[in-house]
């Protein structure tokens, strides 16, 4: 890991959409704008393109299936953080939007848009689609749980990449380092931690620190929304979780720790009433959240 996004055209194209996405930003040519970077993140158009011209492109169904994604992605985004950005187009225009979004049937679906909907009402409904997908992402890494019940978190994190409103929004803006394939090693690490015999923990305790010391590293390098505001919360209340433990034991041991502290009571009282003093050691553990 340990990607320097900063040097790459679409690690600063990616940066630029967020800003130009915040309400916050008054700005003149919002769409022209974003059409720029849009084209920029994926590597396409020339360097002076105008706004009106990249806006053309951008709506265009002669690009790429890749592209096109990406643009509906923006696009979605747009409309849930400025959806007067979209409505006050022309008409022209805000026919290719619909178009553009109508291909990709599996988003329709998943907010319930009737299929004879007519196109402003379809526009009106894809409104909370990227409302849904920060509640989708703000539920399955919500940090501050227990670590007992971390591996339905893991289940709920990798469930992300199936629902169709995450992959097809947020998905495109995640860092390789956040992909299927690679957010699940930390983990991994972490739930082998957890469940490993105590003879194992100290090994354990040490891949799974490095583990997410490794991708928070990278989060926090990759300052873009989503990482920012939702994967990078997760994984440091992980590894505050894992470090801030009075010794590197996991939650598996320390239920050990509370059997064999039950049955030493238990045998301590059957040994008093036979008039025998026993001295008792406890065991100790934390269940925190995260």
């Amino acid at each position: 890991m340990n990607s320097q996004p900063e040097i790459t055209a679409q690690y600063q194209a990616s940066r630029k959409i967020d800003d130009l996405l915040n309400p916050e930003n008054r700005l003149r040519d919002r769409l022209g704008k974003l059409s720029r970077e849009m084209l920029a993140h994926q590597g396409v158009g020339p360097a002076t393109i105008s706004n009106a011209d990249a806006i053309s492109r951008v709506l265009s169904p002669s690009e790429s299936p890749r592209n096109q994604r990406f643009f509906a992605a923006v696009l979605l985004r747009l409309l849930s953080a400025l959806p007067n950005e979209i409505h006050d187009l022309d008409h022209d225009r805000r026919l290719l939007v619909t178009k553009l979004l109508a291909r990709f049937p599996k988003i329709a679906k998943a907010l319930d848009i009737d299929k004879k909907a007519q196109g402003w009402e379809r526009l009106k409904a894809f409104e909370s689609a990227a409302d849904k997908v920060d509640e989708y992402l703000a539920e399955a890494l919500a940090p501050k749980r227990s670590l007992a019940a971390f591996e339905q978190a893991r289940q709920r994190v990798m469930r992300l990449y199936h629902n169709p409103l995450v992959h097809a929004i947020a998905i495109p803006f995640l860092p390789d380092f956040l992909s299927k394939d690679h957010i699940g090693t930390p983990l991994a690490a972490l739930h082998g931690h957890l469940v490993a015999p105590p003879r194992r923990t100290r090994s354990t305790y040490s891949e799974a620190k490095e583990s997410l010391e490794a991708i928070l590293d990278d989060c926090t390098r990759h300052d873009t929304r989503y990482v920012r505001e939702f994967f990078r919360p997760f994984f440091a209340a992980l590894l505050d979780q894992v470090t801030t433990t009075a010794v590197p034991q996991t939650f598996m041991s320390w239920r050990v720790g509370v059997v064999s502290f039950g049955l030493v009571a238990r045998n301590a009282r059957s040994v008093a009433g036979r008039g025998v003093t026993v001295v008792r050691r406890g065991s100790s553990g934390a269940g925190a959240g995260f």
